[in-house]
């Protein structure tokens, strides 16, 4: 599940690749069903989950592209009757204060934010000296397990495929 955003559509769409990117890598299968790109509230996310959770082949999982996206998930999911992360497990990016603090607490990938600040502040200052700024790439800190992803040591299938 993608928030899309007409702010920041490089920042999703890049996510979003690098979502694409990995399920290839690993040989999975991407369902166009399971995919949004407008969540912007927890009505919206409802509506998702309620879709995605209804169809033939259900995720296993959802990443989103914002906590907050996730967060309208976790509230939708526990709207539907949806247990997280015994039915679905969820993941997300940034790394909010509030992701500790909803229930279940949210496992999400955190990232240096006084980094970006940094080097927003650095791409700032070179285009006011008229320099066309590069692409550039922010490290993850790493992922910041809680509790909104289930615990998969035992034998796994997923969409078919068997995971040891």
């Amino acid at each position: 599940m993608c928030n899309g955003s007409d702010v920041y559509p490089n920042y999703y769409l890049r996510c979003f690749a690098g979502y694409q990117n990995s399920l290839s890598d690993a040989g999975y299968p991407i369902y166009p069903g399971w995919i949004s790109n407008r969540i912007y509230n927890k009505d919206l996310a409802f509506d998702f989950m309620k879709k995605t959770m209804t169809m033939a082949v259900k995720p296993t999982a959802i990443c989103c592209m914002s906590d907050m996206c996730a967060i309208h998930a976790i509230q939708a999911a526990a709207m539907s009757g949806i247990r997280i992360p015994e039915d679905l497990s969820l993941v997300s990016i940034d790394d909010i204060m509030l992701s500790r603090y909803v229930y279940p607490s949210l496992t999400t990938i955190s990232y240096n934010k006084n980094e970006i600040g940094k080097t927003a502040a650095n791409l700032l200052l070179a285009k006011i000296a008229g320099n066309e700024p590069e692409s550039i790439l922010i490290k993850c800190d790493g992922i910041v397990e809680r509790q909104s992803v289930a615990d998969i040591k035992a034998e796994l299938t997923i969409i078919g495929r068997r995971l040891e």
